[in-house]
This record gives C-alpha cells, structure tokens and sequence, in this order.
C-alpha cells in the first residue's frame, strides 16, 4: 500500500506517464515548457522588484519574496525536470532515477514551504489590521524578524521532506504526516482570515456611521483655544493618512487572500487524491488523474505574479517599469546597429549619396526619439521602403 501512495519512485512515474498515452505526455511537456518560462521569468522578477525597490521592503513583502523563491524552484528546476521527463518517455526512452527523486522532493518542499509562507503572511495581515500602530512601530519594517522567521520555513520544510530518508520511516506514515500538516497549517490560516473579515467588516461599518468622528472630539477640545484652524487642518490630515494607511492593509490582506485561494484550487487536488489513495488502491484512471493533477499544481507557481501586478499598484509600476527598461535596453542596441549602418551611404542603400543621405537624416530621426517604443517599427518600416526603392532603381536601370 505504501508504494501505491508513493510519489516519487522512478517505476511509479513512469507507469503513471506511460498511462495517458503518447499525445497527452506531449502536450503536457508544451504546457510544462510555457510553466516554465512564464513561471520563471514571474517568479525572478518579483524577487528583483522586492529586493530592488525600498519602498517595496516590508514584512509581508519579504515573505511573498520567499514564496516567489519557492515557485521559482518548481519553474526552473521541476518543471523542467518532469518536461524532460515527458519528452523521453514519449521518444521511447527514459531518464536517470535521481532527477525523478530531485523532482518529487522539490515539489514537496515547495508544498510545504508556500503554505508556510502563507500561514506566515496570513498572521501578518492580521497583526497590521489588529494592532495596527504596533504593526506599524515594531512590525512592518523587522527585517532581523522576518528573515529568521523566513530561514524557520524552509529549515521545517526540508527538515519534513527529508523525513523518509531517516531509518524506520516509511512512506505511507510520511504521507500521513504531510498531509496532515497541510491541512493543520490550512486551518490555522481559515482562522486568521476569518479574524481579518470581522476586523474589516466592523471597520466598514465604523465608518458607514461615522463613528471615528467621534473620537475627534476630545483632540479638537484640547487645543481647540489655541488654534482651531490649525487643529482642524492637523486632524483632517491625521484622520485621511490613517484611512489610507487602513485601505492599504485591507486591500494587501485581500490580495494575500487571492494568492491563497489560488493555493487551494490548485494545489488541494494532489493533497485529496493522496487521501483517496489512503483508502482505495490505486487504479488506471487514479493514475492518469494524477498526471493532470500534477500539471494543475505546477501551474500554481505562475499565477502569483500576475495576482501581484493585479491587486497592488506598486508592483505594477515597477513591473512596467522594469519590463520598458529591458525593451528600451533591445531597441537601443538595434538603433546603434541602424545608426552605425546609416554612417556608409551607398554600402547599405545602394541608391547613391542623395539617398544615402535621405535615408540617413529620416534613421537619425528615429534614434533622436529612441525612447519612445512607437518608432521601432517606423525605423523598420523606413528600411523595407528604401529596400524596396533600391531594387526598383535597380531594375530601372538594367
């Protein structure tokens, strides 16, 4: 029974593989190639945003760096792992035991150290929405903090993994174990949001009927003689800052929230299906769901950075920021190829000085508004024109 539940021996993969037929292995290694570069290109871009930009540095940002870092090891090590995996066994041949066994551990560390990450950033949201001037004095800028309860993550989850290596345990009691500290972290981040949706909800209903207005009343009274333009102003300014302040917390919490939603949809399947093989032998359709189940899990290292650039504004500026950056980089080094072919008039055009020079000055153009992505095609088009003009003089002329 224990082999029947196990995930990561080299026969079951490729039984498992060999059960869906040959087509199917095939377009699971095209989707896992687009996992793959998606989810790698997402998953380093969020940790370069966040270790780049200083206004990003916060508790609950360091944490979604240490979930990127988990999916990025599943969209550059596993997917890749398992694409190779699909392509051999589609050609007919195998691949070695060992990069099996690599790909079932890392798949378990990053299950265990994403939901950890997430019951970690769960707390975090609730602490700032709890005890919010505490979050913001002692909290939200503990970088010693975090990173020890971020090295605390992945240390349990290697630890976890490597449980079946250690003598006397084997896979069935393991798997038990696994599952049941998925869902004990689960439960423990159901109950923290369910702490922030009544925190939010009396929140939204504190201010329905105004009633932080009336804890205005003793500020203004104590120094309402002295100044009360002035405290007013003071008090306004005070009151809209924490409300924004507020609005921001809420709304990372809500995005916290898709991110972990996300988790569930994706990742519970495989956590359910191990279930189900605790209590019914494993069959040809069992198999081939898994398959897919897998591919479903795998996924779920894409969609996080998207959810990121969706719900918070200021991942989205420097994403844009970070990918217009990349392209102007591109096109100036092919406006410098332009500026430099532009320099021999007759070499490149073929149509004489006149032209060459015609076809210099409108290049130089182009490159004078080399910041502006709109004149990439303009510069191309520029050069199929004169091409063309050159073969017809050509033509013309023989």
């Amino acid at each position: 029974m224990a082999a029947s539940i196990s995930t990561n021996t080299s026969s079951e993969e490729q039984a498992e593989t060999a059960s869906v037929g040959s087509y199917s292995v095939l377009l699971a290694s095209c989707v896992e190639i687009l996992l793959c570069l998606f989810g790698t290109v997402g998953n380093s871009l969020t940790i370069v945003v966040i270790c780049k930009s200083k206004s990003l540095q916060v508790v609950s940002n360091f944490l979604l760096a240490s979930l990127a870092f988990a999916d990025l090891l599943v969209s550059a090590v596993l997917v890749p792992m398992r694409a190779s995996q699909h392509m051999a066994t589609y050609r007919g041949t195998t691949v070695p035991t060992m990069v099996i066994e690599i790909a079932g551990f890392i798949g378990r560390v990053n299950i265990i150290a994403s939901i950890s990450s997430l019951a970690a950033m769960s707390i975090d949201r609730y602490v700032a929405l709890s005890h919010p001037i505490f979050y913001l004095s002692s909290v939200k800028f503990a970088k010693g903090q975090v990173s020890l309860a971020i090295a605390l993550i992945w240390i349990v989850a290697l630890i976890v993994t490597f449980l079946p290596k250690f003598p006397g345990v084997s896979d069935k009691p393991f798997l038990a174990f696994f599952v049941g500290f998925v869902l004990l972290v689960t439960l423990i981040i159901a109950v923290t949001y369910y702490k922030i949706f009544k925190i939010a909800s009396k929140a939204i209903r504190e201010r329905r009927t105004n009633s932080r207005f009336a804890s205005k009343v003793v500020r203004l009274s104590f120094v309402a003689a002295l100044e009360p333009k002035l405290c007013h102003y003071v008090d306004k300014q005070q009151t809209d800052r924490d409300v924004r302040v507020q609005k921001g917390e809420r709304k990372a919490a809500g995005t916290i929230a898709f991110v972990i939603g996300a988790f569930i949809i994706l990742v519970y399947p495989r956590i359910i299906l191990i279930l189900y093989h605790f209590a019914t032998p494993e069959t040809t359709k069992s198999k081939e769901a898994r398959f897919w189940i897998r591919i479903l899990l795998y996924s779920n290292s894409v969609v996080n950075p998207p959810l990121y650039a969706w719900r918070h504004n200021e991942f989205k500026r420097k994403f844009k920021k970070f990918f217009l950056k990349c392209w102007r980089c591109c096109l100036c080094q092919k406006l410098k190829v332009l500026r430099k072919s532009s320099s021999n008039k007759t070499v490149n055009f073929g149509l004489g000085e006149g032209w060459g020079a015609v076809a210099q000055i409108l290049t130089l153009k182009v490159i004078k508004f080399e910041s502006y992505l709109v004149f990439e095609p303009l510069s191309q088009l520029l050069q199929l024109l004169l091409e063309n003009v050159r073969l017809e003089v050509k033509s013309f002329q023989s």
